[in-house]
């Protein structure tokens, strides 16, 4: 029985032929290549760098690193290099020349600086040049940072805490060189206080490091209300100094609803009217016997207290009504009670607010009423 052989032809418009049956069908079709931009017909400048990225490895951040990025003019013009811009932590000097021939080499030095950063990082360095096919080319310098000296954490969140409970938090400093141990810590409230412990050498990813307990007390005497201090910690270096953030907030019997006045997205000299409500988390009851605001800058609240007896003990509801500041921008203060709670005699209720001024309306192309594609451009089908 003889054997019946086809051969299939590939015919330019995607279709195949066979030669046995004389039947068509359809091929996939190989998408054609994009057309060569104008700009890039004919002799251009091509620019080829050795590698795209560079990797320091484990470094320290007591000083910079130096690396070189070496490129060639591999096209048939002259190559210019109009700007090298380095991400932040990556300087890059001024190219002894911006002007390449075809086959010419060059070099784009960059200077790293690792002070104030720790694990893994990278940085990016943007060429940007007249090569038409790649204008802009982004360098890459990856490392991963051991500071000689850090702490952990660095910020401290005590949470709500009730006034008059002493709080604790504690946080490691880590030192990989002796002459860096911490020395002093200073806080900037006095609310807050720290203490440095005993060091103890330990051994942390094969090598052998010092560690200094760092241990933050918020005192009982802390005011209700945000917590937000530094604590700075000097070292034997003085130009190396530690910086920890400690926030949080104490809270006492009374409590706001809401806790903080939002008055967003005003029109200047526009109508204020707000209102806060005051009660005590414990139901003790307790007296509103003045109430003010405290703004920064140029006053625009004015506060009245009334007191609501529907509930027992009788809360307090604050009515905030005024006039936002004729200029654009932002504003904020403190409206501040007095009490006749003892360890409570001041109570703050934070405002903040903007004004803004008001977006024209579109019109319609006419000089008419916008229709609903002016105000909705982006709806397919317009609403009835």
């Amino acid at each position: 029985m003889a054997v019946r052989k086809s051969i299939v032809l590939v015919c330019c418009a995607g279709l195949a032929v066979s030669a046995a049956t004389g039947l068509t069908f359809a091929q996939d079709k190989v998408p054609p290549a994009p057309p060569i931009p104008t700009s890039v017909v004919g002799d251009h400048a091509t620019i080829t760098f050795d590698s795209l990225s560079n990797d320091f490895g484990v470094i320290g951040d007591e000083k910079t690193h130096d690396t070189e990025f070496r490129f060639t003019n591999s096209g048939k013009a002259p190559l210019i290099i109009t700007s090298t811009n380095g991400s932040c932590g990556c300087t890059v000097p001024a190219l002894e020349k911006k002007t390449y021939l075809p086959n010419e080499s060059g070099v784009i030095k960059v200077t790293y600086n690792p002070h104030g950063r720790r694990g893994t990082q990278q940085t990016n360095v943007t060429v940007v040049s007249n090569d038409p096919l790649q204008p802009q080319v982004v360098l890459q310098v990856h490392s991963n940072i051991k500071p000689q000296v850090m702490v952990d954490p660095q910020v401290l969140n005590i949470g709500q805490v009730q006034k008059g409970t002493p709080t604790v938090l504690k946080a490691i400093i880590t030192s990989r060189d002796k002459a860096l141990l911490p020395t002093v810590a200073t806080p900037s409230m006095t609310s807050i206080e720290p203490r440095l412990l005993e060091a103890v050498e330990v051994e942390v990813d094969g090598e052998m490091v010092t560690q200094t307990p760092l241990e933050v007390t918020v005192l009982a005497n802390a005011e209700v209300g945000q917590i937000s201090g530094q604590i700075s910690i000097r070292t034997g270096d003085p130009t190396r100094m530690l910086q920890v953030t400690v926030t949080g907030e104490v809270i006492g019997d009374l409590e706001a609803k809401p806790a903080r006045v939002q008055l967003s997205g005003l029109a200047p000299s526009a109508p204020i009217n707000a209102q806060v409500r005051i009660g005590s988390r414990s139901g003790k009851p307790f007296k509103i016997t003045k109430a003010v605001d405290a703004p920064v800058g140029t006053g625009v609240l004015m506060v009245a207290v009334s007191e609501d007896n529907s509930v027992q003990p009788p809360a307090y509801v604050l009515t905030l009504t005024g006039t936002s500041p004729a200029t654009v921008g932002a504003f904020r203060g403190d409206i501040v009670l007095t009490t006749d709670i003892e360890s409570e005699k001041t109570f703050k209720i934070p405002y903040f607010g903007f004004t803004r001024n008001a977006q024209p309306r579109p019109t319609s192309p006419t000089g008419g009423p916008p229709s609903v594609w002016d105000t909705q451009p982006s709806l397919l089908v317009p609403p009835r």
